[in-house]
């Protein structure tokens, strides 16, 4: 097939020659046909031994002339009648049509204007999903080092105290203790003060104190009560003369007035772990049915909720499963404790704080003062 092709286009040149030149002998033909034909059996080895290479191989169009185009695998590049390659040989040879190449192109361009995979100041970072966020004014942490010389990494916040309490600068016990006309005596703020400690402050004025407080004629600041203006809670009635009203003023309605208790709780006024409003809880050992992952167990009420219910084990059949960033131990209780970590791609969610797995970051707290 290709000789006899090869034979017309030899003719066909010679014949339609425009210079009036003559055409070439047969010699000549003869040997541009052996040419052609071993061109031919070179390409067609090449193209069957290159695989995935993306070599160039030699296609004829029907008007006698040859073109190049990369032949993905290695095969010839498919031609069309006119001579011209098809989209799918633009593709290949242009780079254009081809997702993998624009894909590549395109990928790696969007990642380096949209500045993913760097860092970024996401105020979400370090906390689970739906756990409250540090104030601003807070510095955070994950261990000491993140904090100034003497200060702490606490998960909650808190200083731990020690051994020792922390004395107030100005001790006092009453007013009396303080400058006269000019301080009074209030409870010493810091968290780790020791017991009944007080700390001389200068009087009040109007506008000093907190919200929901008022500045009394002794200079103290108290709050504010049901009768100056506090609204009392649902369930709960203005009476501050009654020996039941609490520091504003409210006094709880009683179930025995008409106040409903909710579900799983009894009118008993009397009953010792009743509330405000009288209504205690239903035992499990009467009509209260404990959750799935429950069983009824009252008689360690430190290990138990409001109605008996203590949580099984969390390596016993029908436990609940454990929390985030928690896992199941062979400690008491329902055994569950936190992860240990070194990292915060060892946790659930949230941050690895002193080597273990926290909902959110740590505070750095100073220690108390001496």
């Amino acid at each position: 097939m290709k000789k006899n092709l090869a034979c017309s286009l030899v003719l066909l040149l010679w014949a339609c020659s425009d210079d009036g030149l003559p055409g070439p002998s047969a010699d000549d033909s003869t040997t541009e046909l052996d040419d052609a034909e071993s061109g031919d059996s070179a390409d067609e080895e090449d193209a069957g031994s290159a695989t995935g290479s993306g070599t160039s191989g030699t296609s004829w169009d029907a008007t006698g002339t040859t073109s190049d185009a990369t032949s993905e695998g290695g095969s010839e590049a498919d031609v069309t009648e006119a001579g011209t390659t098809s989209d799918s040989d633009v593709g290949t040879t242009s780079g254009e049509g081809t997702g993998h190449d624009e894909g590549s192109d395109e990928g790696s361009t969007s990642a380096e204007e949209s500045g993913e995979g760097t860092d970024t100041d996401d105020p979400t970072e370090g906390y689970c999903p739906g756990a409250d966020p540090w104030p601003e004014d807070v510095v955070t942490c994950d261990d000491d080092d993140d904090c100034e010389e003497g200060a702490a990494c606490e998960p909650g916040g808190q200083p731990q105290c020690g051994a020792s309490c922390a004395e107030s600068p100005s001790p006092c016990a009453t007013d009396e203790a303080c400058e006269e006309g000019e301080e009074v005596c209030v409870p010493y703020a810091s968290p780790c003060a020791c017991e009944s400690e007080g700390e001389c402050v200068p009087r009040c004025q109007a506008d000093s104190c907190d919200e929901g407080e008022v500045c009394r004629e002794d200079g103290h600041c108290t709050l504010r009560t049901c009768t100056e203006g506090f609204a009392c809670e649902d369930g709960s009635e203005c009476d501050a003369e009654s020996e039941d009203a609490d520091a504003r003023g409210c006094v709880a309605e009683s179930c025995e007035d008409g106040f409903a208790c909710e579900d799983g709780f009894t009118c008993s006024p009397a009953a010792e772990n009743a509330d405000a409003h009288g209504c205690s809880p239903i035992s499990c050992e009467d009509t209260w049915e404990c959750a799935e992952g429950y069983f009824c167990m009252p008689e360690i009420p430190a290990l138990a909720d409001a109605h008996g219910c203590r949580r099984l084990h969390c390596s016993e059949p029908n436990a609940l499963a454990c929390e985030e960033n928690t896992e199941c131990t062979d400690e008491p209780g329902a055994g569950c404790q936190p992860i240990a970590c070194e990292t915060a791609a060892d946790c659930d969610c949230g941050s690895c704080v002193e080597g273990s797995c926290q909902s959110r970051p740590g505070v750095c707290v100073a220690p108390p003062p001496p």
